[in-house]
């Protein structure tokens, strides 16, 4: 007999033949893979053949009963047998899990993250069972994930739809070497298959294109991910332009600055005006567009499609739009006392009662962020943006299950700051369940996120969907 310490217990080692028996109290699978068994029923009682006694094995918390194999008391497959007495099920992706073994039982790479099983670092999911290394530039890939793992311009462009292709640069990239993408210095005189091409380096320039280019490659398709894991959607590529076929140039009516076009119009003071924003004079919208006019008092596309226009400008609602530059930014941004538009529109009407309705008006007639509401500090004189912050909460902050209101960007930014911790709910931030009472902004990865990070800058959903819809559109040409 020899005594042996486990956990401060003093637990006995018997020696009764080839058979070893542990306490159950000591941290080993030995205790069951050193027991002998005739049949299932000998592993689930608490007697092994020849009188020995041993812990009944217990199915907790989802745990399963061992089962008899070749002679010896072991776990069924994908189980993970625990402290000896307990088979806990592997998971697949995106379901709770208690420990890292409990998920790469089921889906090698991958570990139990916040309590879910996820993709380690440098892979990505596909589907729930497995988890794709990084495919470079020319490789074979079956996600877009798969391909921005080493390169967060590349897709990958399907030859069997939703199933394999190989990993390509954008139009704005090429492939290099190593089989990375790096950037095109897409600029005045460089190759290009259609303005917006060209607009994305040089704003306001064209591309002289024969037709059949452009229609060739709207033909092309590509698929998003949807919040149903395993389940895509399909919709326009958004790196379909092919490259050749003309170059890009100022059009008409506008003068080469360097890397510019300024409208002549501009020249003698005009400013900016893009588009969906108030305006004078039609040279205003030209000298941000130069397929736009002023009508009725709004900058609009001389050619109007459902796409874009004065009512469509092609960013998400819920940000701010730069009066000159048409660059979008998040809502939060406005009146922070920080600008971010080049023409400090985000601070323009700060003061004087006449608020941009992305802010709050203090009742002194000044105007701070929204995500200064609740945030636990006075910025409005009177303490207006503190109260209320119970149960009655502004519409742009977040309500805590007991309550408490606190700042919309609180939400699912993987920092708990409710008392309750519902601020990060599992379903909403990490499973992206499809039905949910509260999810202001949906990701292509279906995961859920405040309004706030709506192009902040930073990639908020993981899959950079939140910095896709940053700018307005590009009017047709005439």
């Amino acid at each position: 007999m020899t005594a042996l310490h486990c956990r401060g217990i003093s637990s006995l080692v018997y020696s009764l033949g080839a058979l070893l028996l542990l306490s159950w109290t000591c941290e080993t699978n030995a205790l069951f893979s050193q027991a002998f068994c005739l049949d299932d029923s000998d592993c689930i009682s608490n007697s092994l053949p020849g009188g020995t006694h041993f812990p009944l094995a217990r199915s907790l918390a989802g745990g399963t009963q061992l089962i008899c194999d070749k002679g010896r008391c072991k776990c069924p497959p994908y189980h993970l047998l625990v402290n000896g007495t307990l088979c806990l099920p592997g998971r697949l992706l995106g379901f709770k899990c208690d420990s890292d073994t409990q998920c790469r039982v089921r889906v090698a790479m991958s570990g139990c993250v916040q309590g879910v099983c996820q993709c380690g670092d440098g892979f990505t999911p596909y589907r729930r069972a497995n988890c794709l290394p990084a495919s470079k530039a020319g490789e074979v890939c079956r996600t877009h994930g798969q391909c921005r793992l080493s390169s967060p311009h590349a897709h990958c462009s399907f030859s069997v739809p939703r199933v394999m292709g190989r990993c390509s640069c954008g139009p704005d990239h090429s492939s290099t070497s190593d089989g990375l993408c790096a950037p095109n210095i897409l600029g005045l005189g460089s190759s290009c298959s259609n303005s917006r091409q060209c607009n994305r380096r040089v704003r306001g320039s064209v591309c002289k294109v024969a037709e059949k280019h452009q229609d060739s490659a709207q033909s092309r398709k590509f698929h998003r991910l949807t919040s149903v894991p395993g389940v895509l959607r399909e919709e326009e590529n958004p790196f379909n332009e092919l490259s050749g076929g003309g170059f890009c140039d100022c059009p008409d009516g506008h003068a080469r600055d360097n890397f510019k076009c300024i409208p002549l119009g501009k020249e003698i003071g005009e400013s900016a005006v893009s588009l969906g924003q108030r305006c004078a004079r039609d040279t205003q919208c030209r000298a941000a567009d130069p397929h736009t006019w002023c009508h009725n008092g709004v900058c609009d596309c001389v050619v109007t499609t459902a796409k874009c226009s004065a009512t469509a400008t092609g960013c998400h609602p819920d940000t701010f739009q730069c009066v000159s530059s048409g660059q979008c930014i998040s809502a939060h941004f406005v009146c922070d006392g920080a600008p971010q538009c080049d023409d400090h529109s985000d601070e323009a009407q700060c003061h004087g009662g006449r608020c941009s309705q992305h802010s709050f008006r203090c009742p002194s007639g000044r105007c701070i962020s929204r995500g200064f509401l609740c945030d636990g500090i006075k910025h409005c004189e009177d303490g207006a943006d503190e109260q209320p912050c119970r149960d009655d909460c502004p519409p742009s902050t977040f309500k805590c299950g007991d309550g408490r209101c606190l700042p919309g960007y609180v939400f699912c930014n993987a920092k708990p700051s409710c008392g309750d911790a519902s601020d990060e709910e599992h379903a909403a931030c990490i499973l992206g369940a499809p039905r949910l009472q509260y999810c202001p902004f949906r990701c292509n990865n279906g995961r859920c996120r405040s309004v706030s990070v709506l192009c902040s800058g930073t990639d908020g959903c993981g899959d950079n969907s939140d910095e896709e819809k940053c700018e307005v559109c590009s009017c047709p040409a005439v």
